[in-house]
């Protein structure tokens, strides 16, 4: 890639004139908090490499087909997080840099673990909690969480997944309330994560 334009001075040595860089494989930087850190660290099997199945959720939810691996991580914490990079193949050139996207690590993640949206989770006298609905009525359950992943968090125990669980309006609601949920998906719950980045990214339409 050309750094300067037809006509502009160059002083030797100085000037840079050409970038080389390279999209496949591609670099994604992401951070991890410590305690996704320790429970990836745990959960590996004595032959694997820490984060060697990465995956990763585009901004429009599908998940790249190719799998991805921890190349560097950065000594020390800040801010509780720890910055990583791992590699991706882009055979296809799918991945542009700039683009978002969620690391997905599928080898965390326990049989029978349930995720829910972590916009959820009601904090209640330093406990979590869920809002879910029983016969009709609203229900408060204590739950034990684990580690997050994009918009969710997995929830080691405390509910199964029969359960019907609030996500929007928990403030509107109380314990033993009558209430008539309406069922949401996850496509719909994604989107609407989608476009809440962008438009802190300022990435929308403009208001005609």
């Amino acid at each position: 890639m050309d750094d300067v334009n037809i006509g502009t001075f160059a002083s030797a040595g100085q000037t840079p004139l050409v970038t080389i860089s390279s999209a496949d494989p591609l670099y994604v930087q992401f951070d991890m908090s410590e305690s996704e850190y320790l429970s990836l660290t745990k959960n590996k099997s004595g032959t694997e490499t820490l984060g060697d199945t990465l995956k990763l959720r585009l901004a429009d939810g599908s998940i790249y087909q190719e799998t991805g691996k921890i190349v560097q991580i950065n000594p020390g914490l800040t801010g509780g997080q720890l910055t990583m990079k791992a590699a991706y193949a882009n055979p296809d050139n799918l991945l542009v840099p700039g683009m978002y996207a969620t690391v997905v690590s599928y080898a965390e993640i326990a049989k029978g673990s349930i995720l829910v949206p972590t916009k959820a989770l009601v904090q209640l006298l330093n406990r979590d909690m869920l809002d879910v609905v029983v016969d009709g009525k609203v229900q408060q359950k204590a739950v034990k969480l684990g580690a997050t992943y994009g918009i969710y968090t997995i929830i080691e125990s405390g509910i199964d997944e029969n359960d019907e669980i609030i996500v929007e309006g928990q403030n509107k609601v109380r314990v033993g309330q009558a209430v008539a949920p309406e069922e949401t998906t996850r496509e719909a719950l994604e989107q609407a994560a989608i476009k809440a980045v962008s438009a802190q990214h300022g990435t929308t339409d403009a208001k005609k």
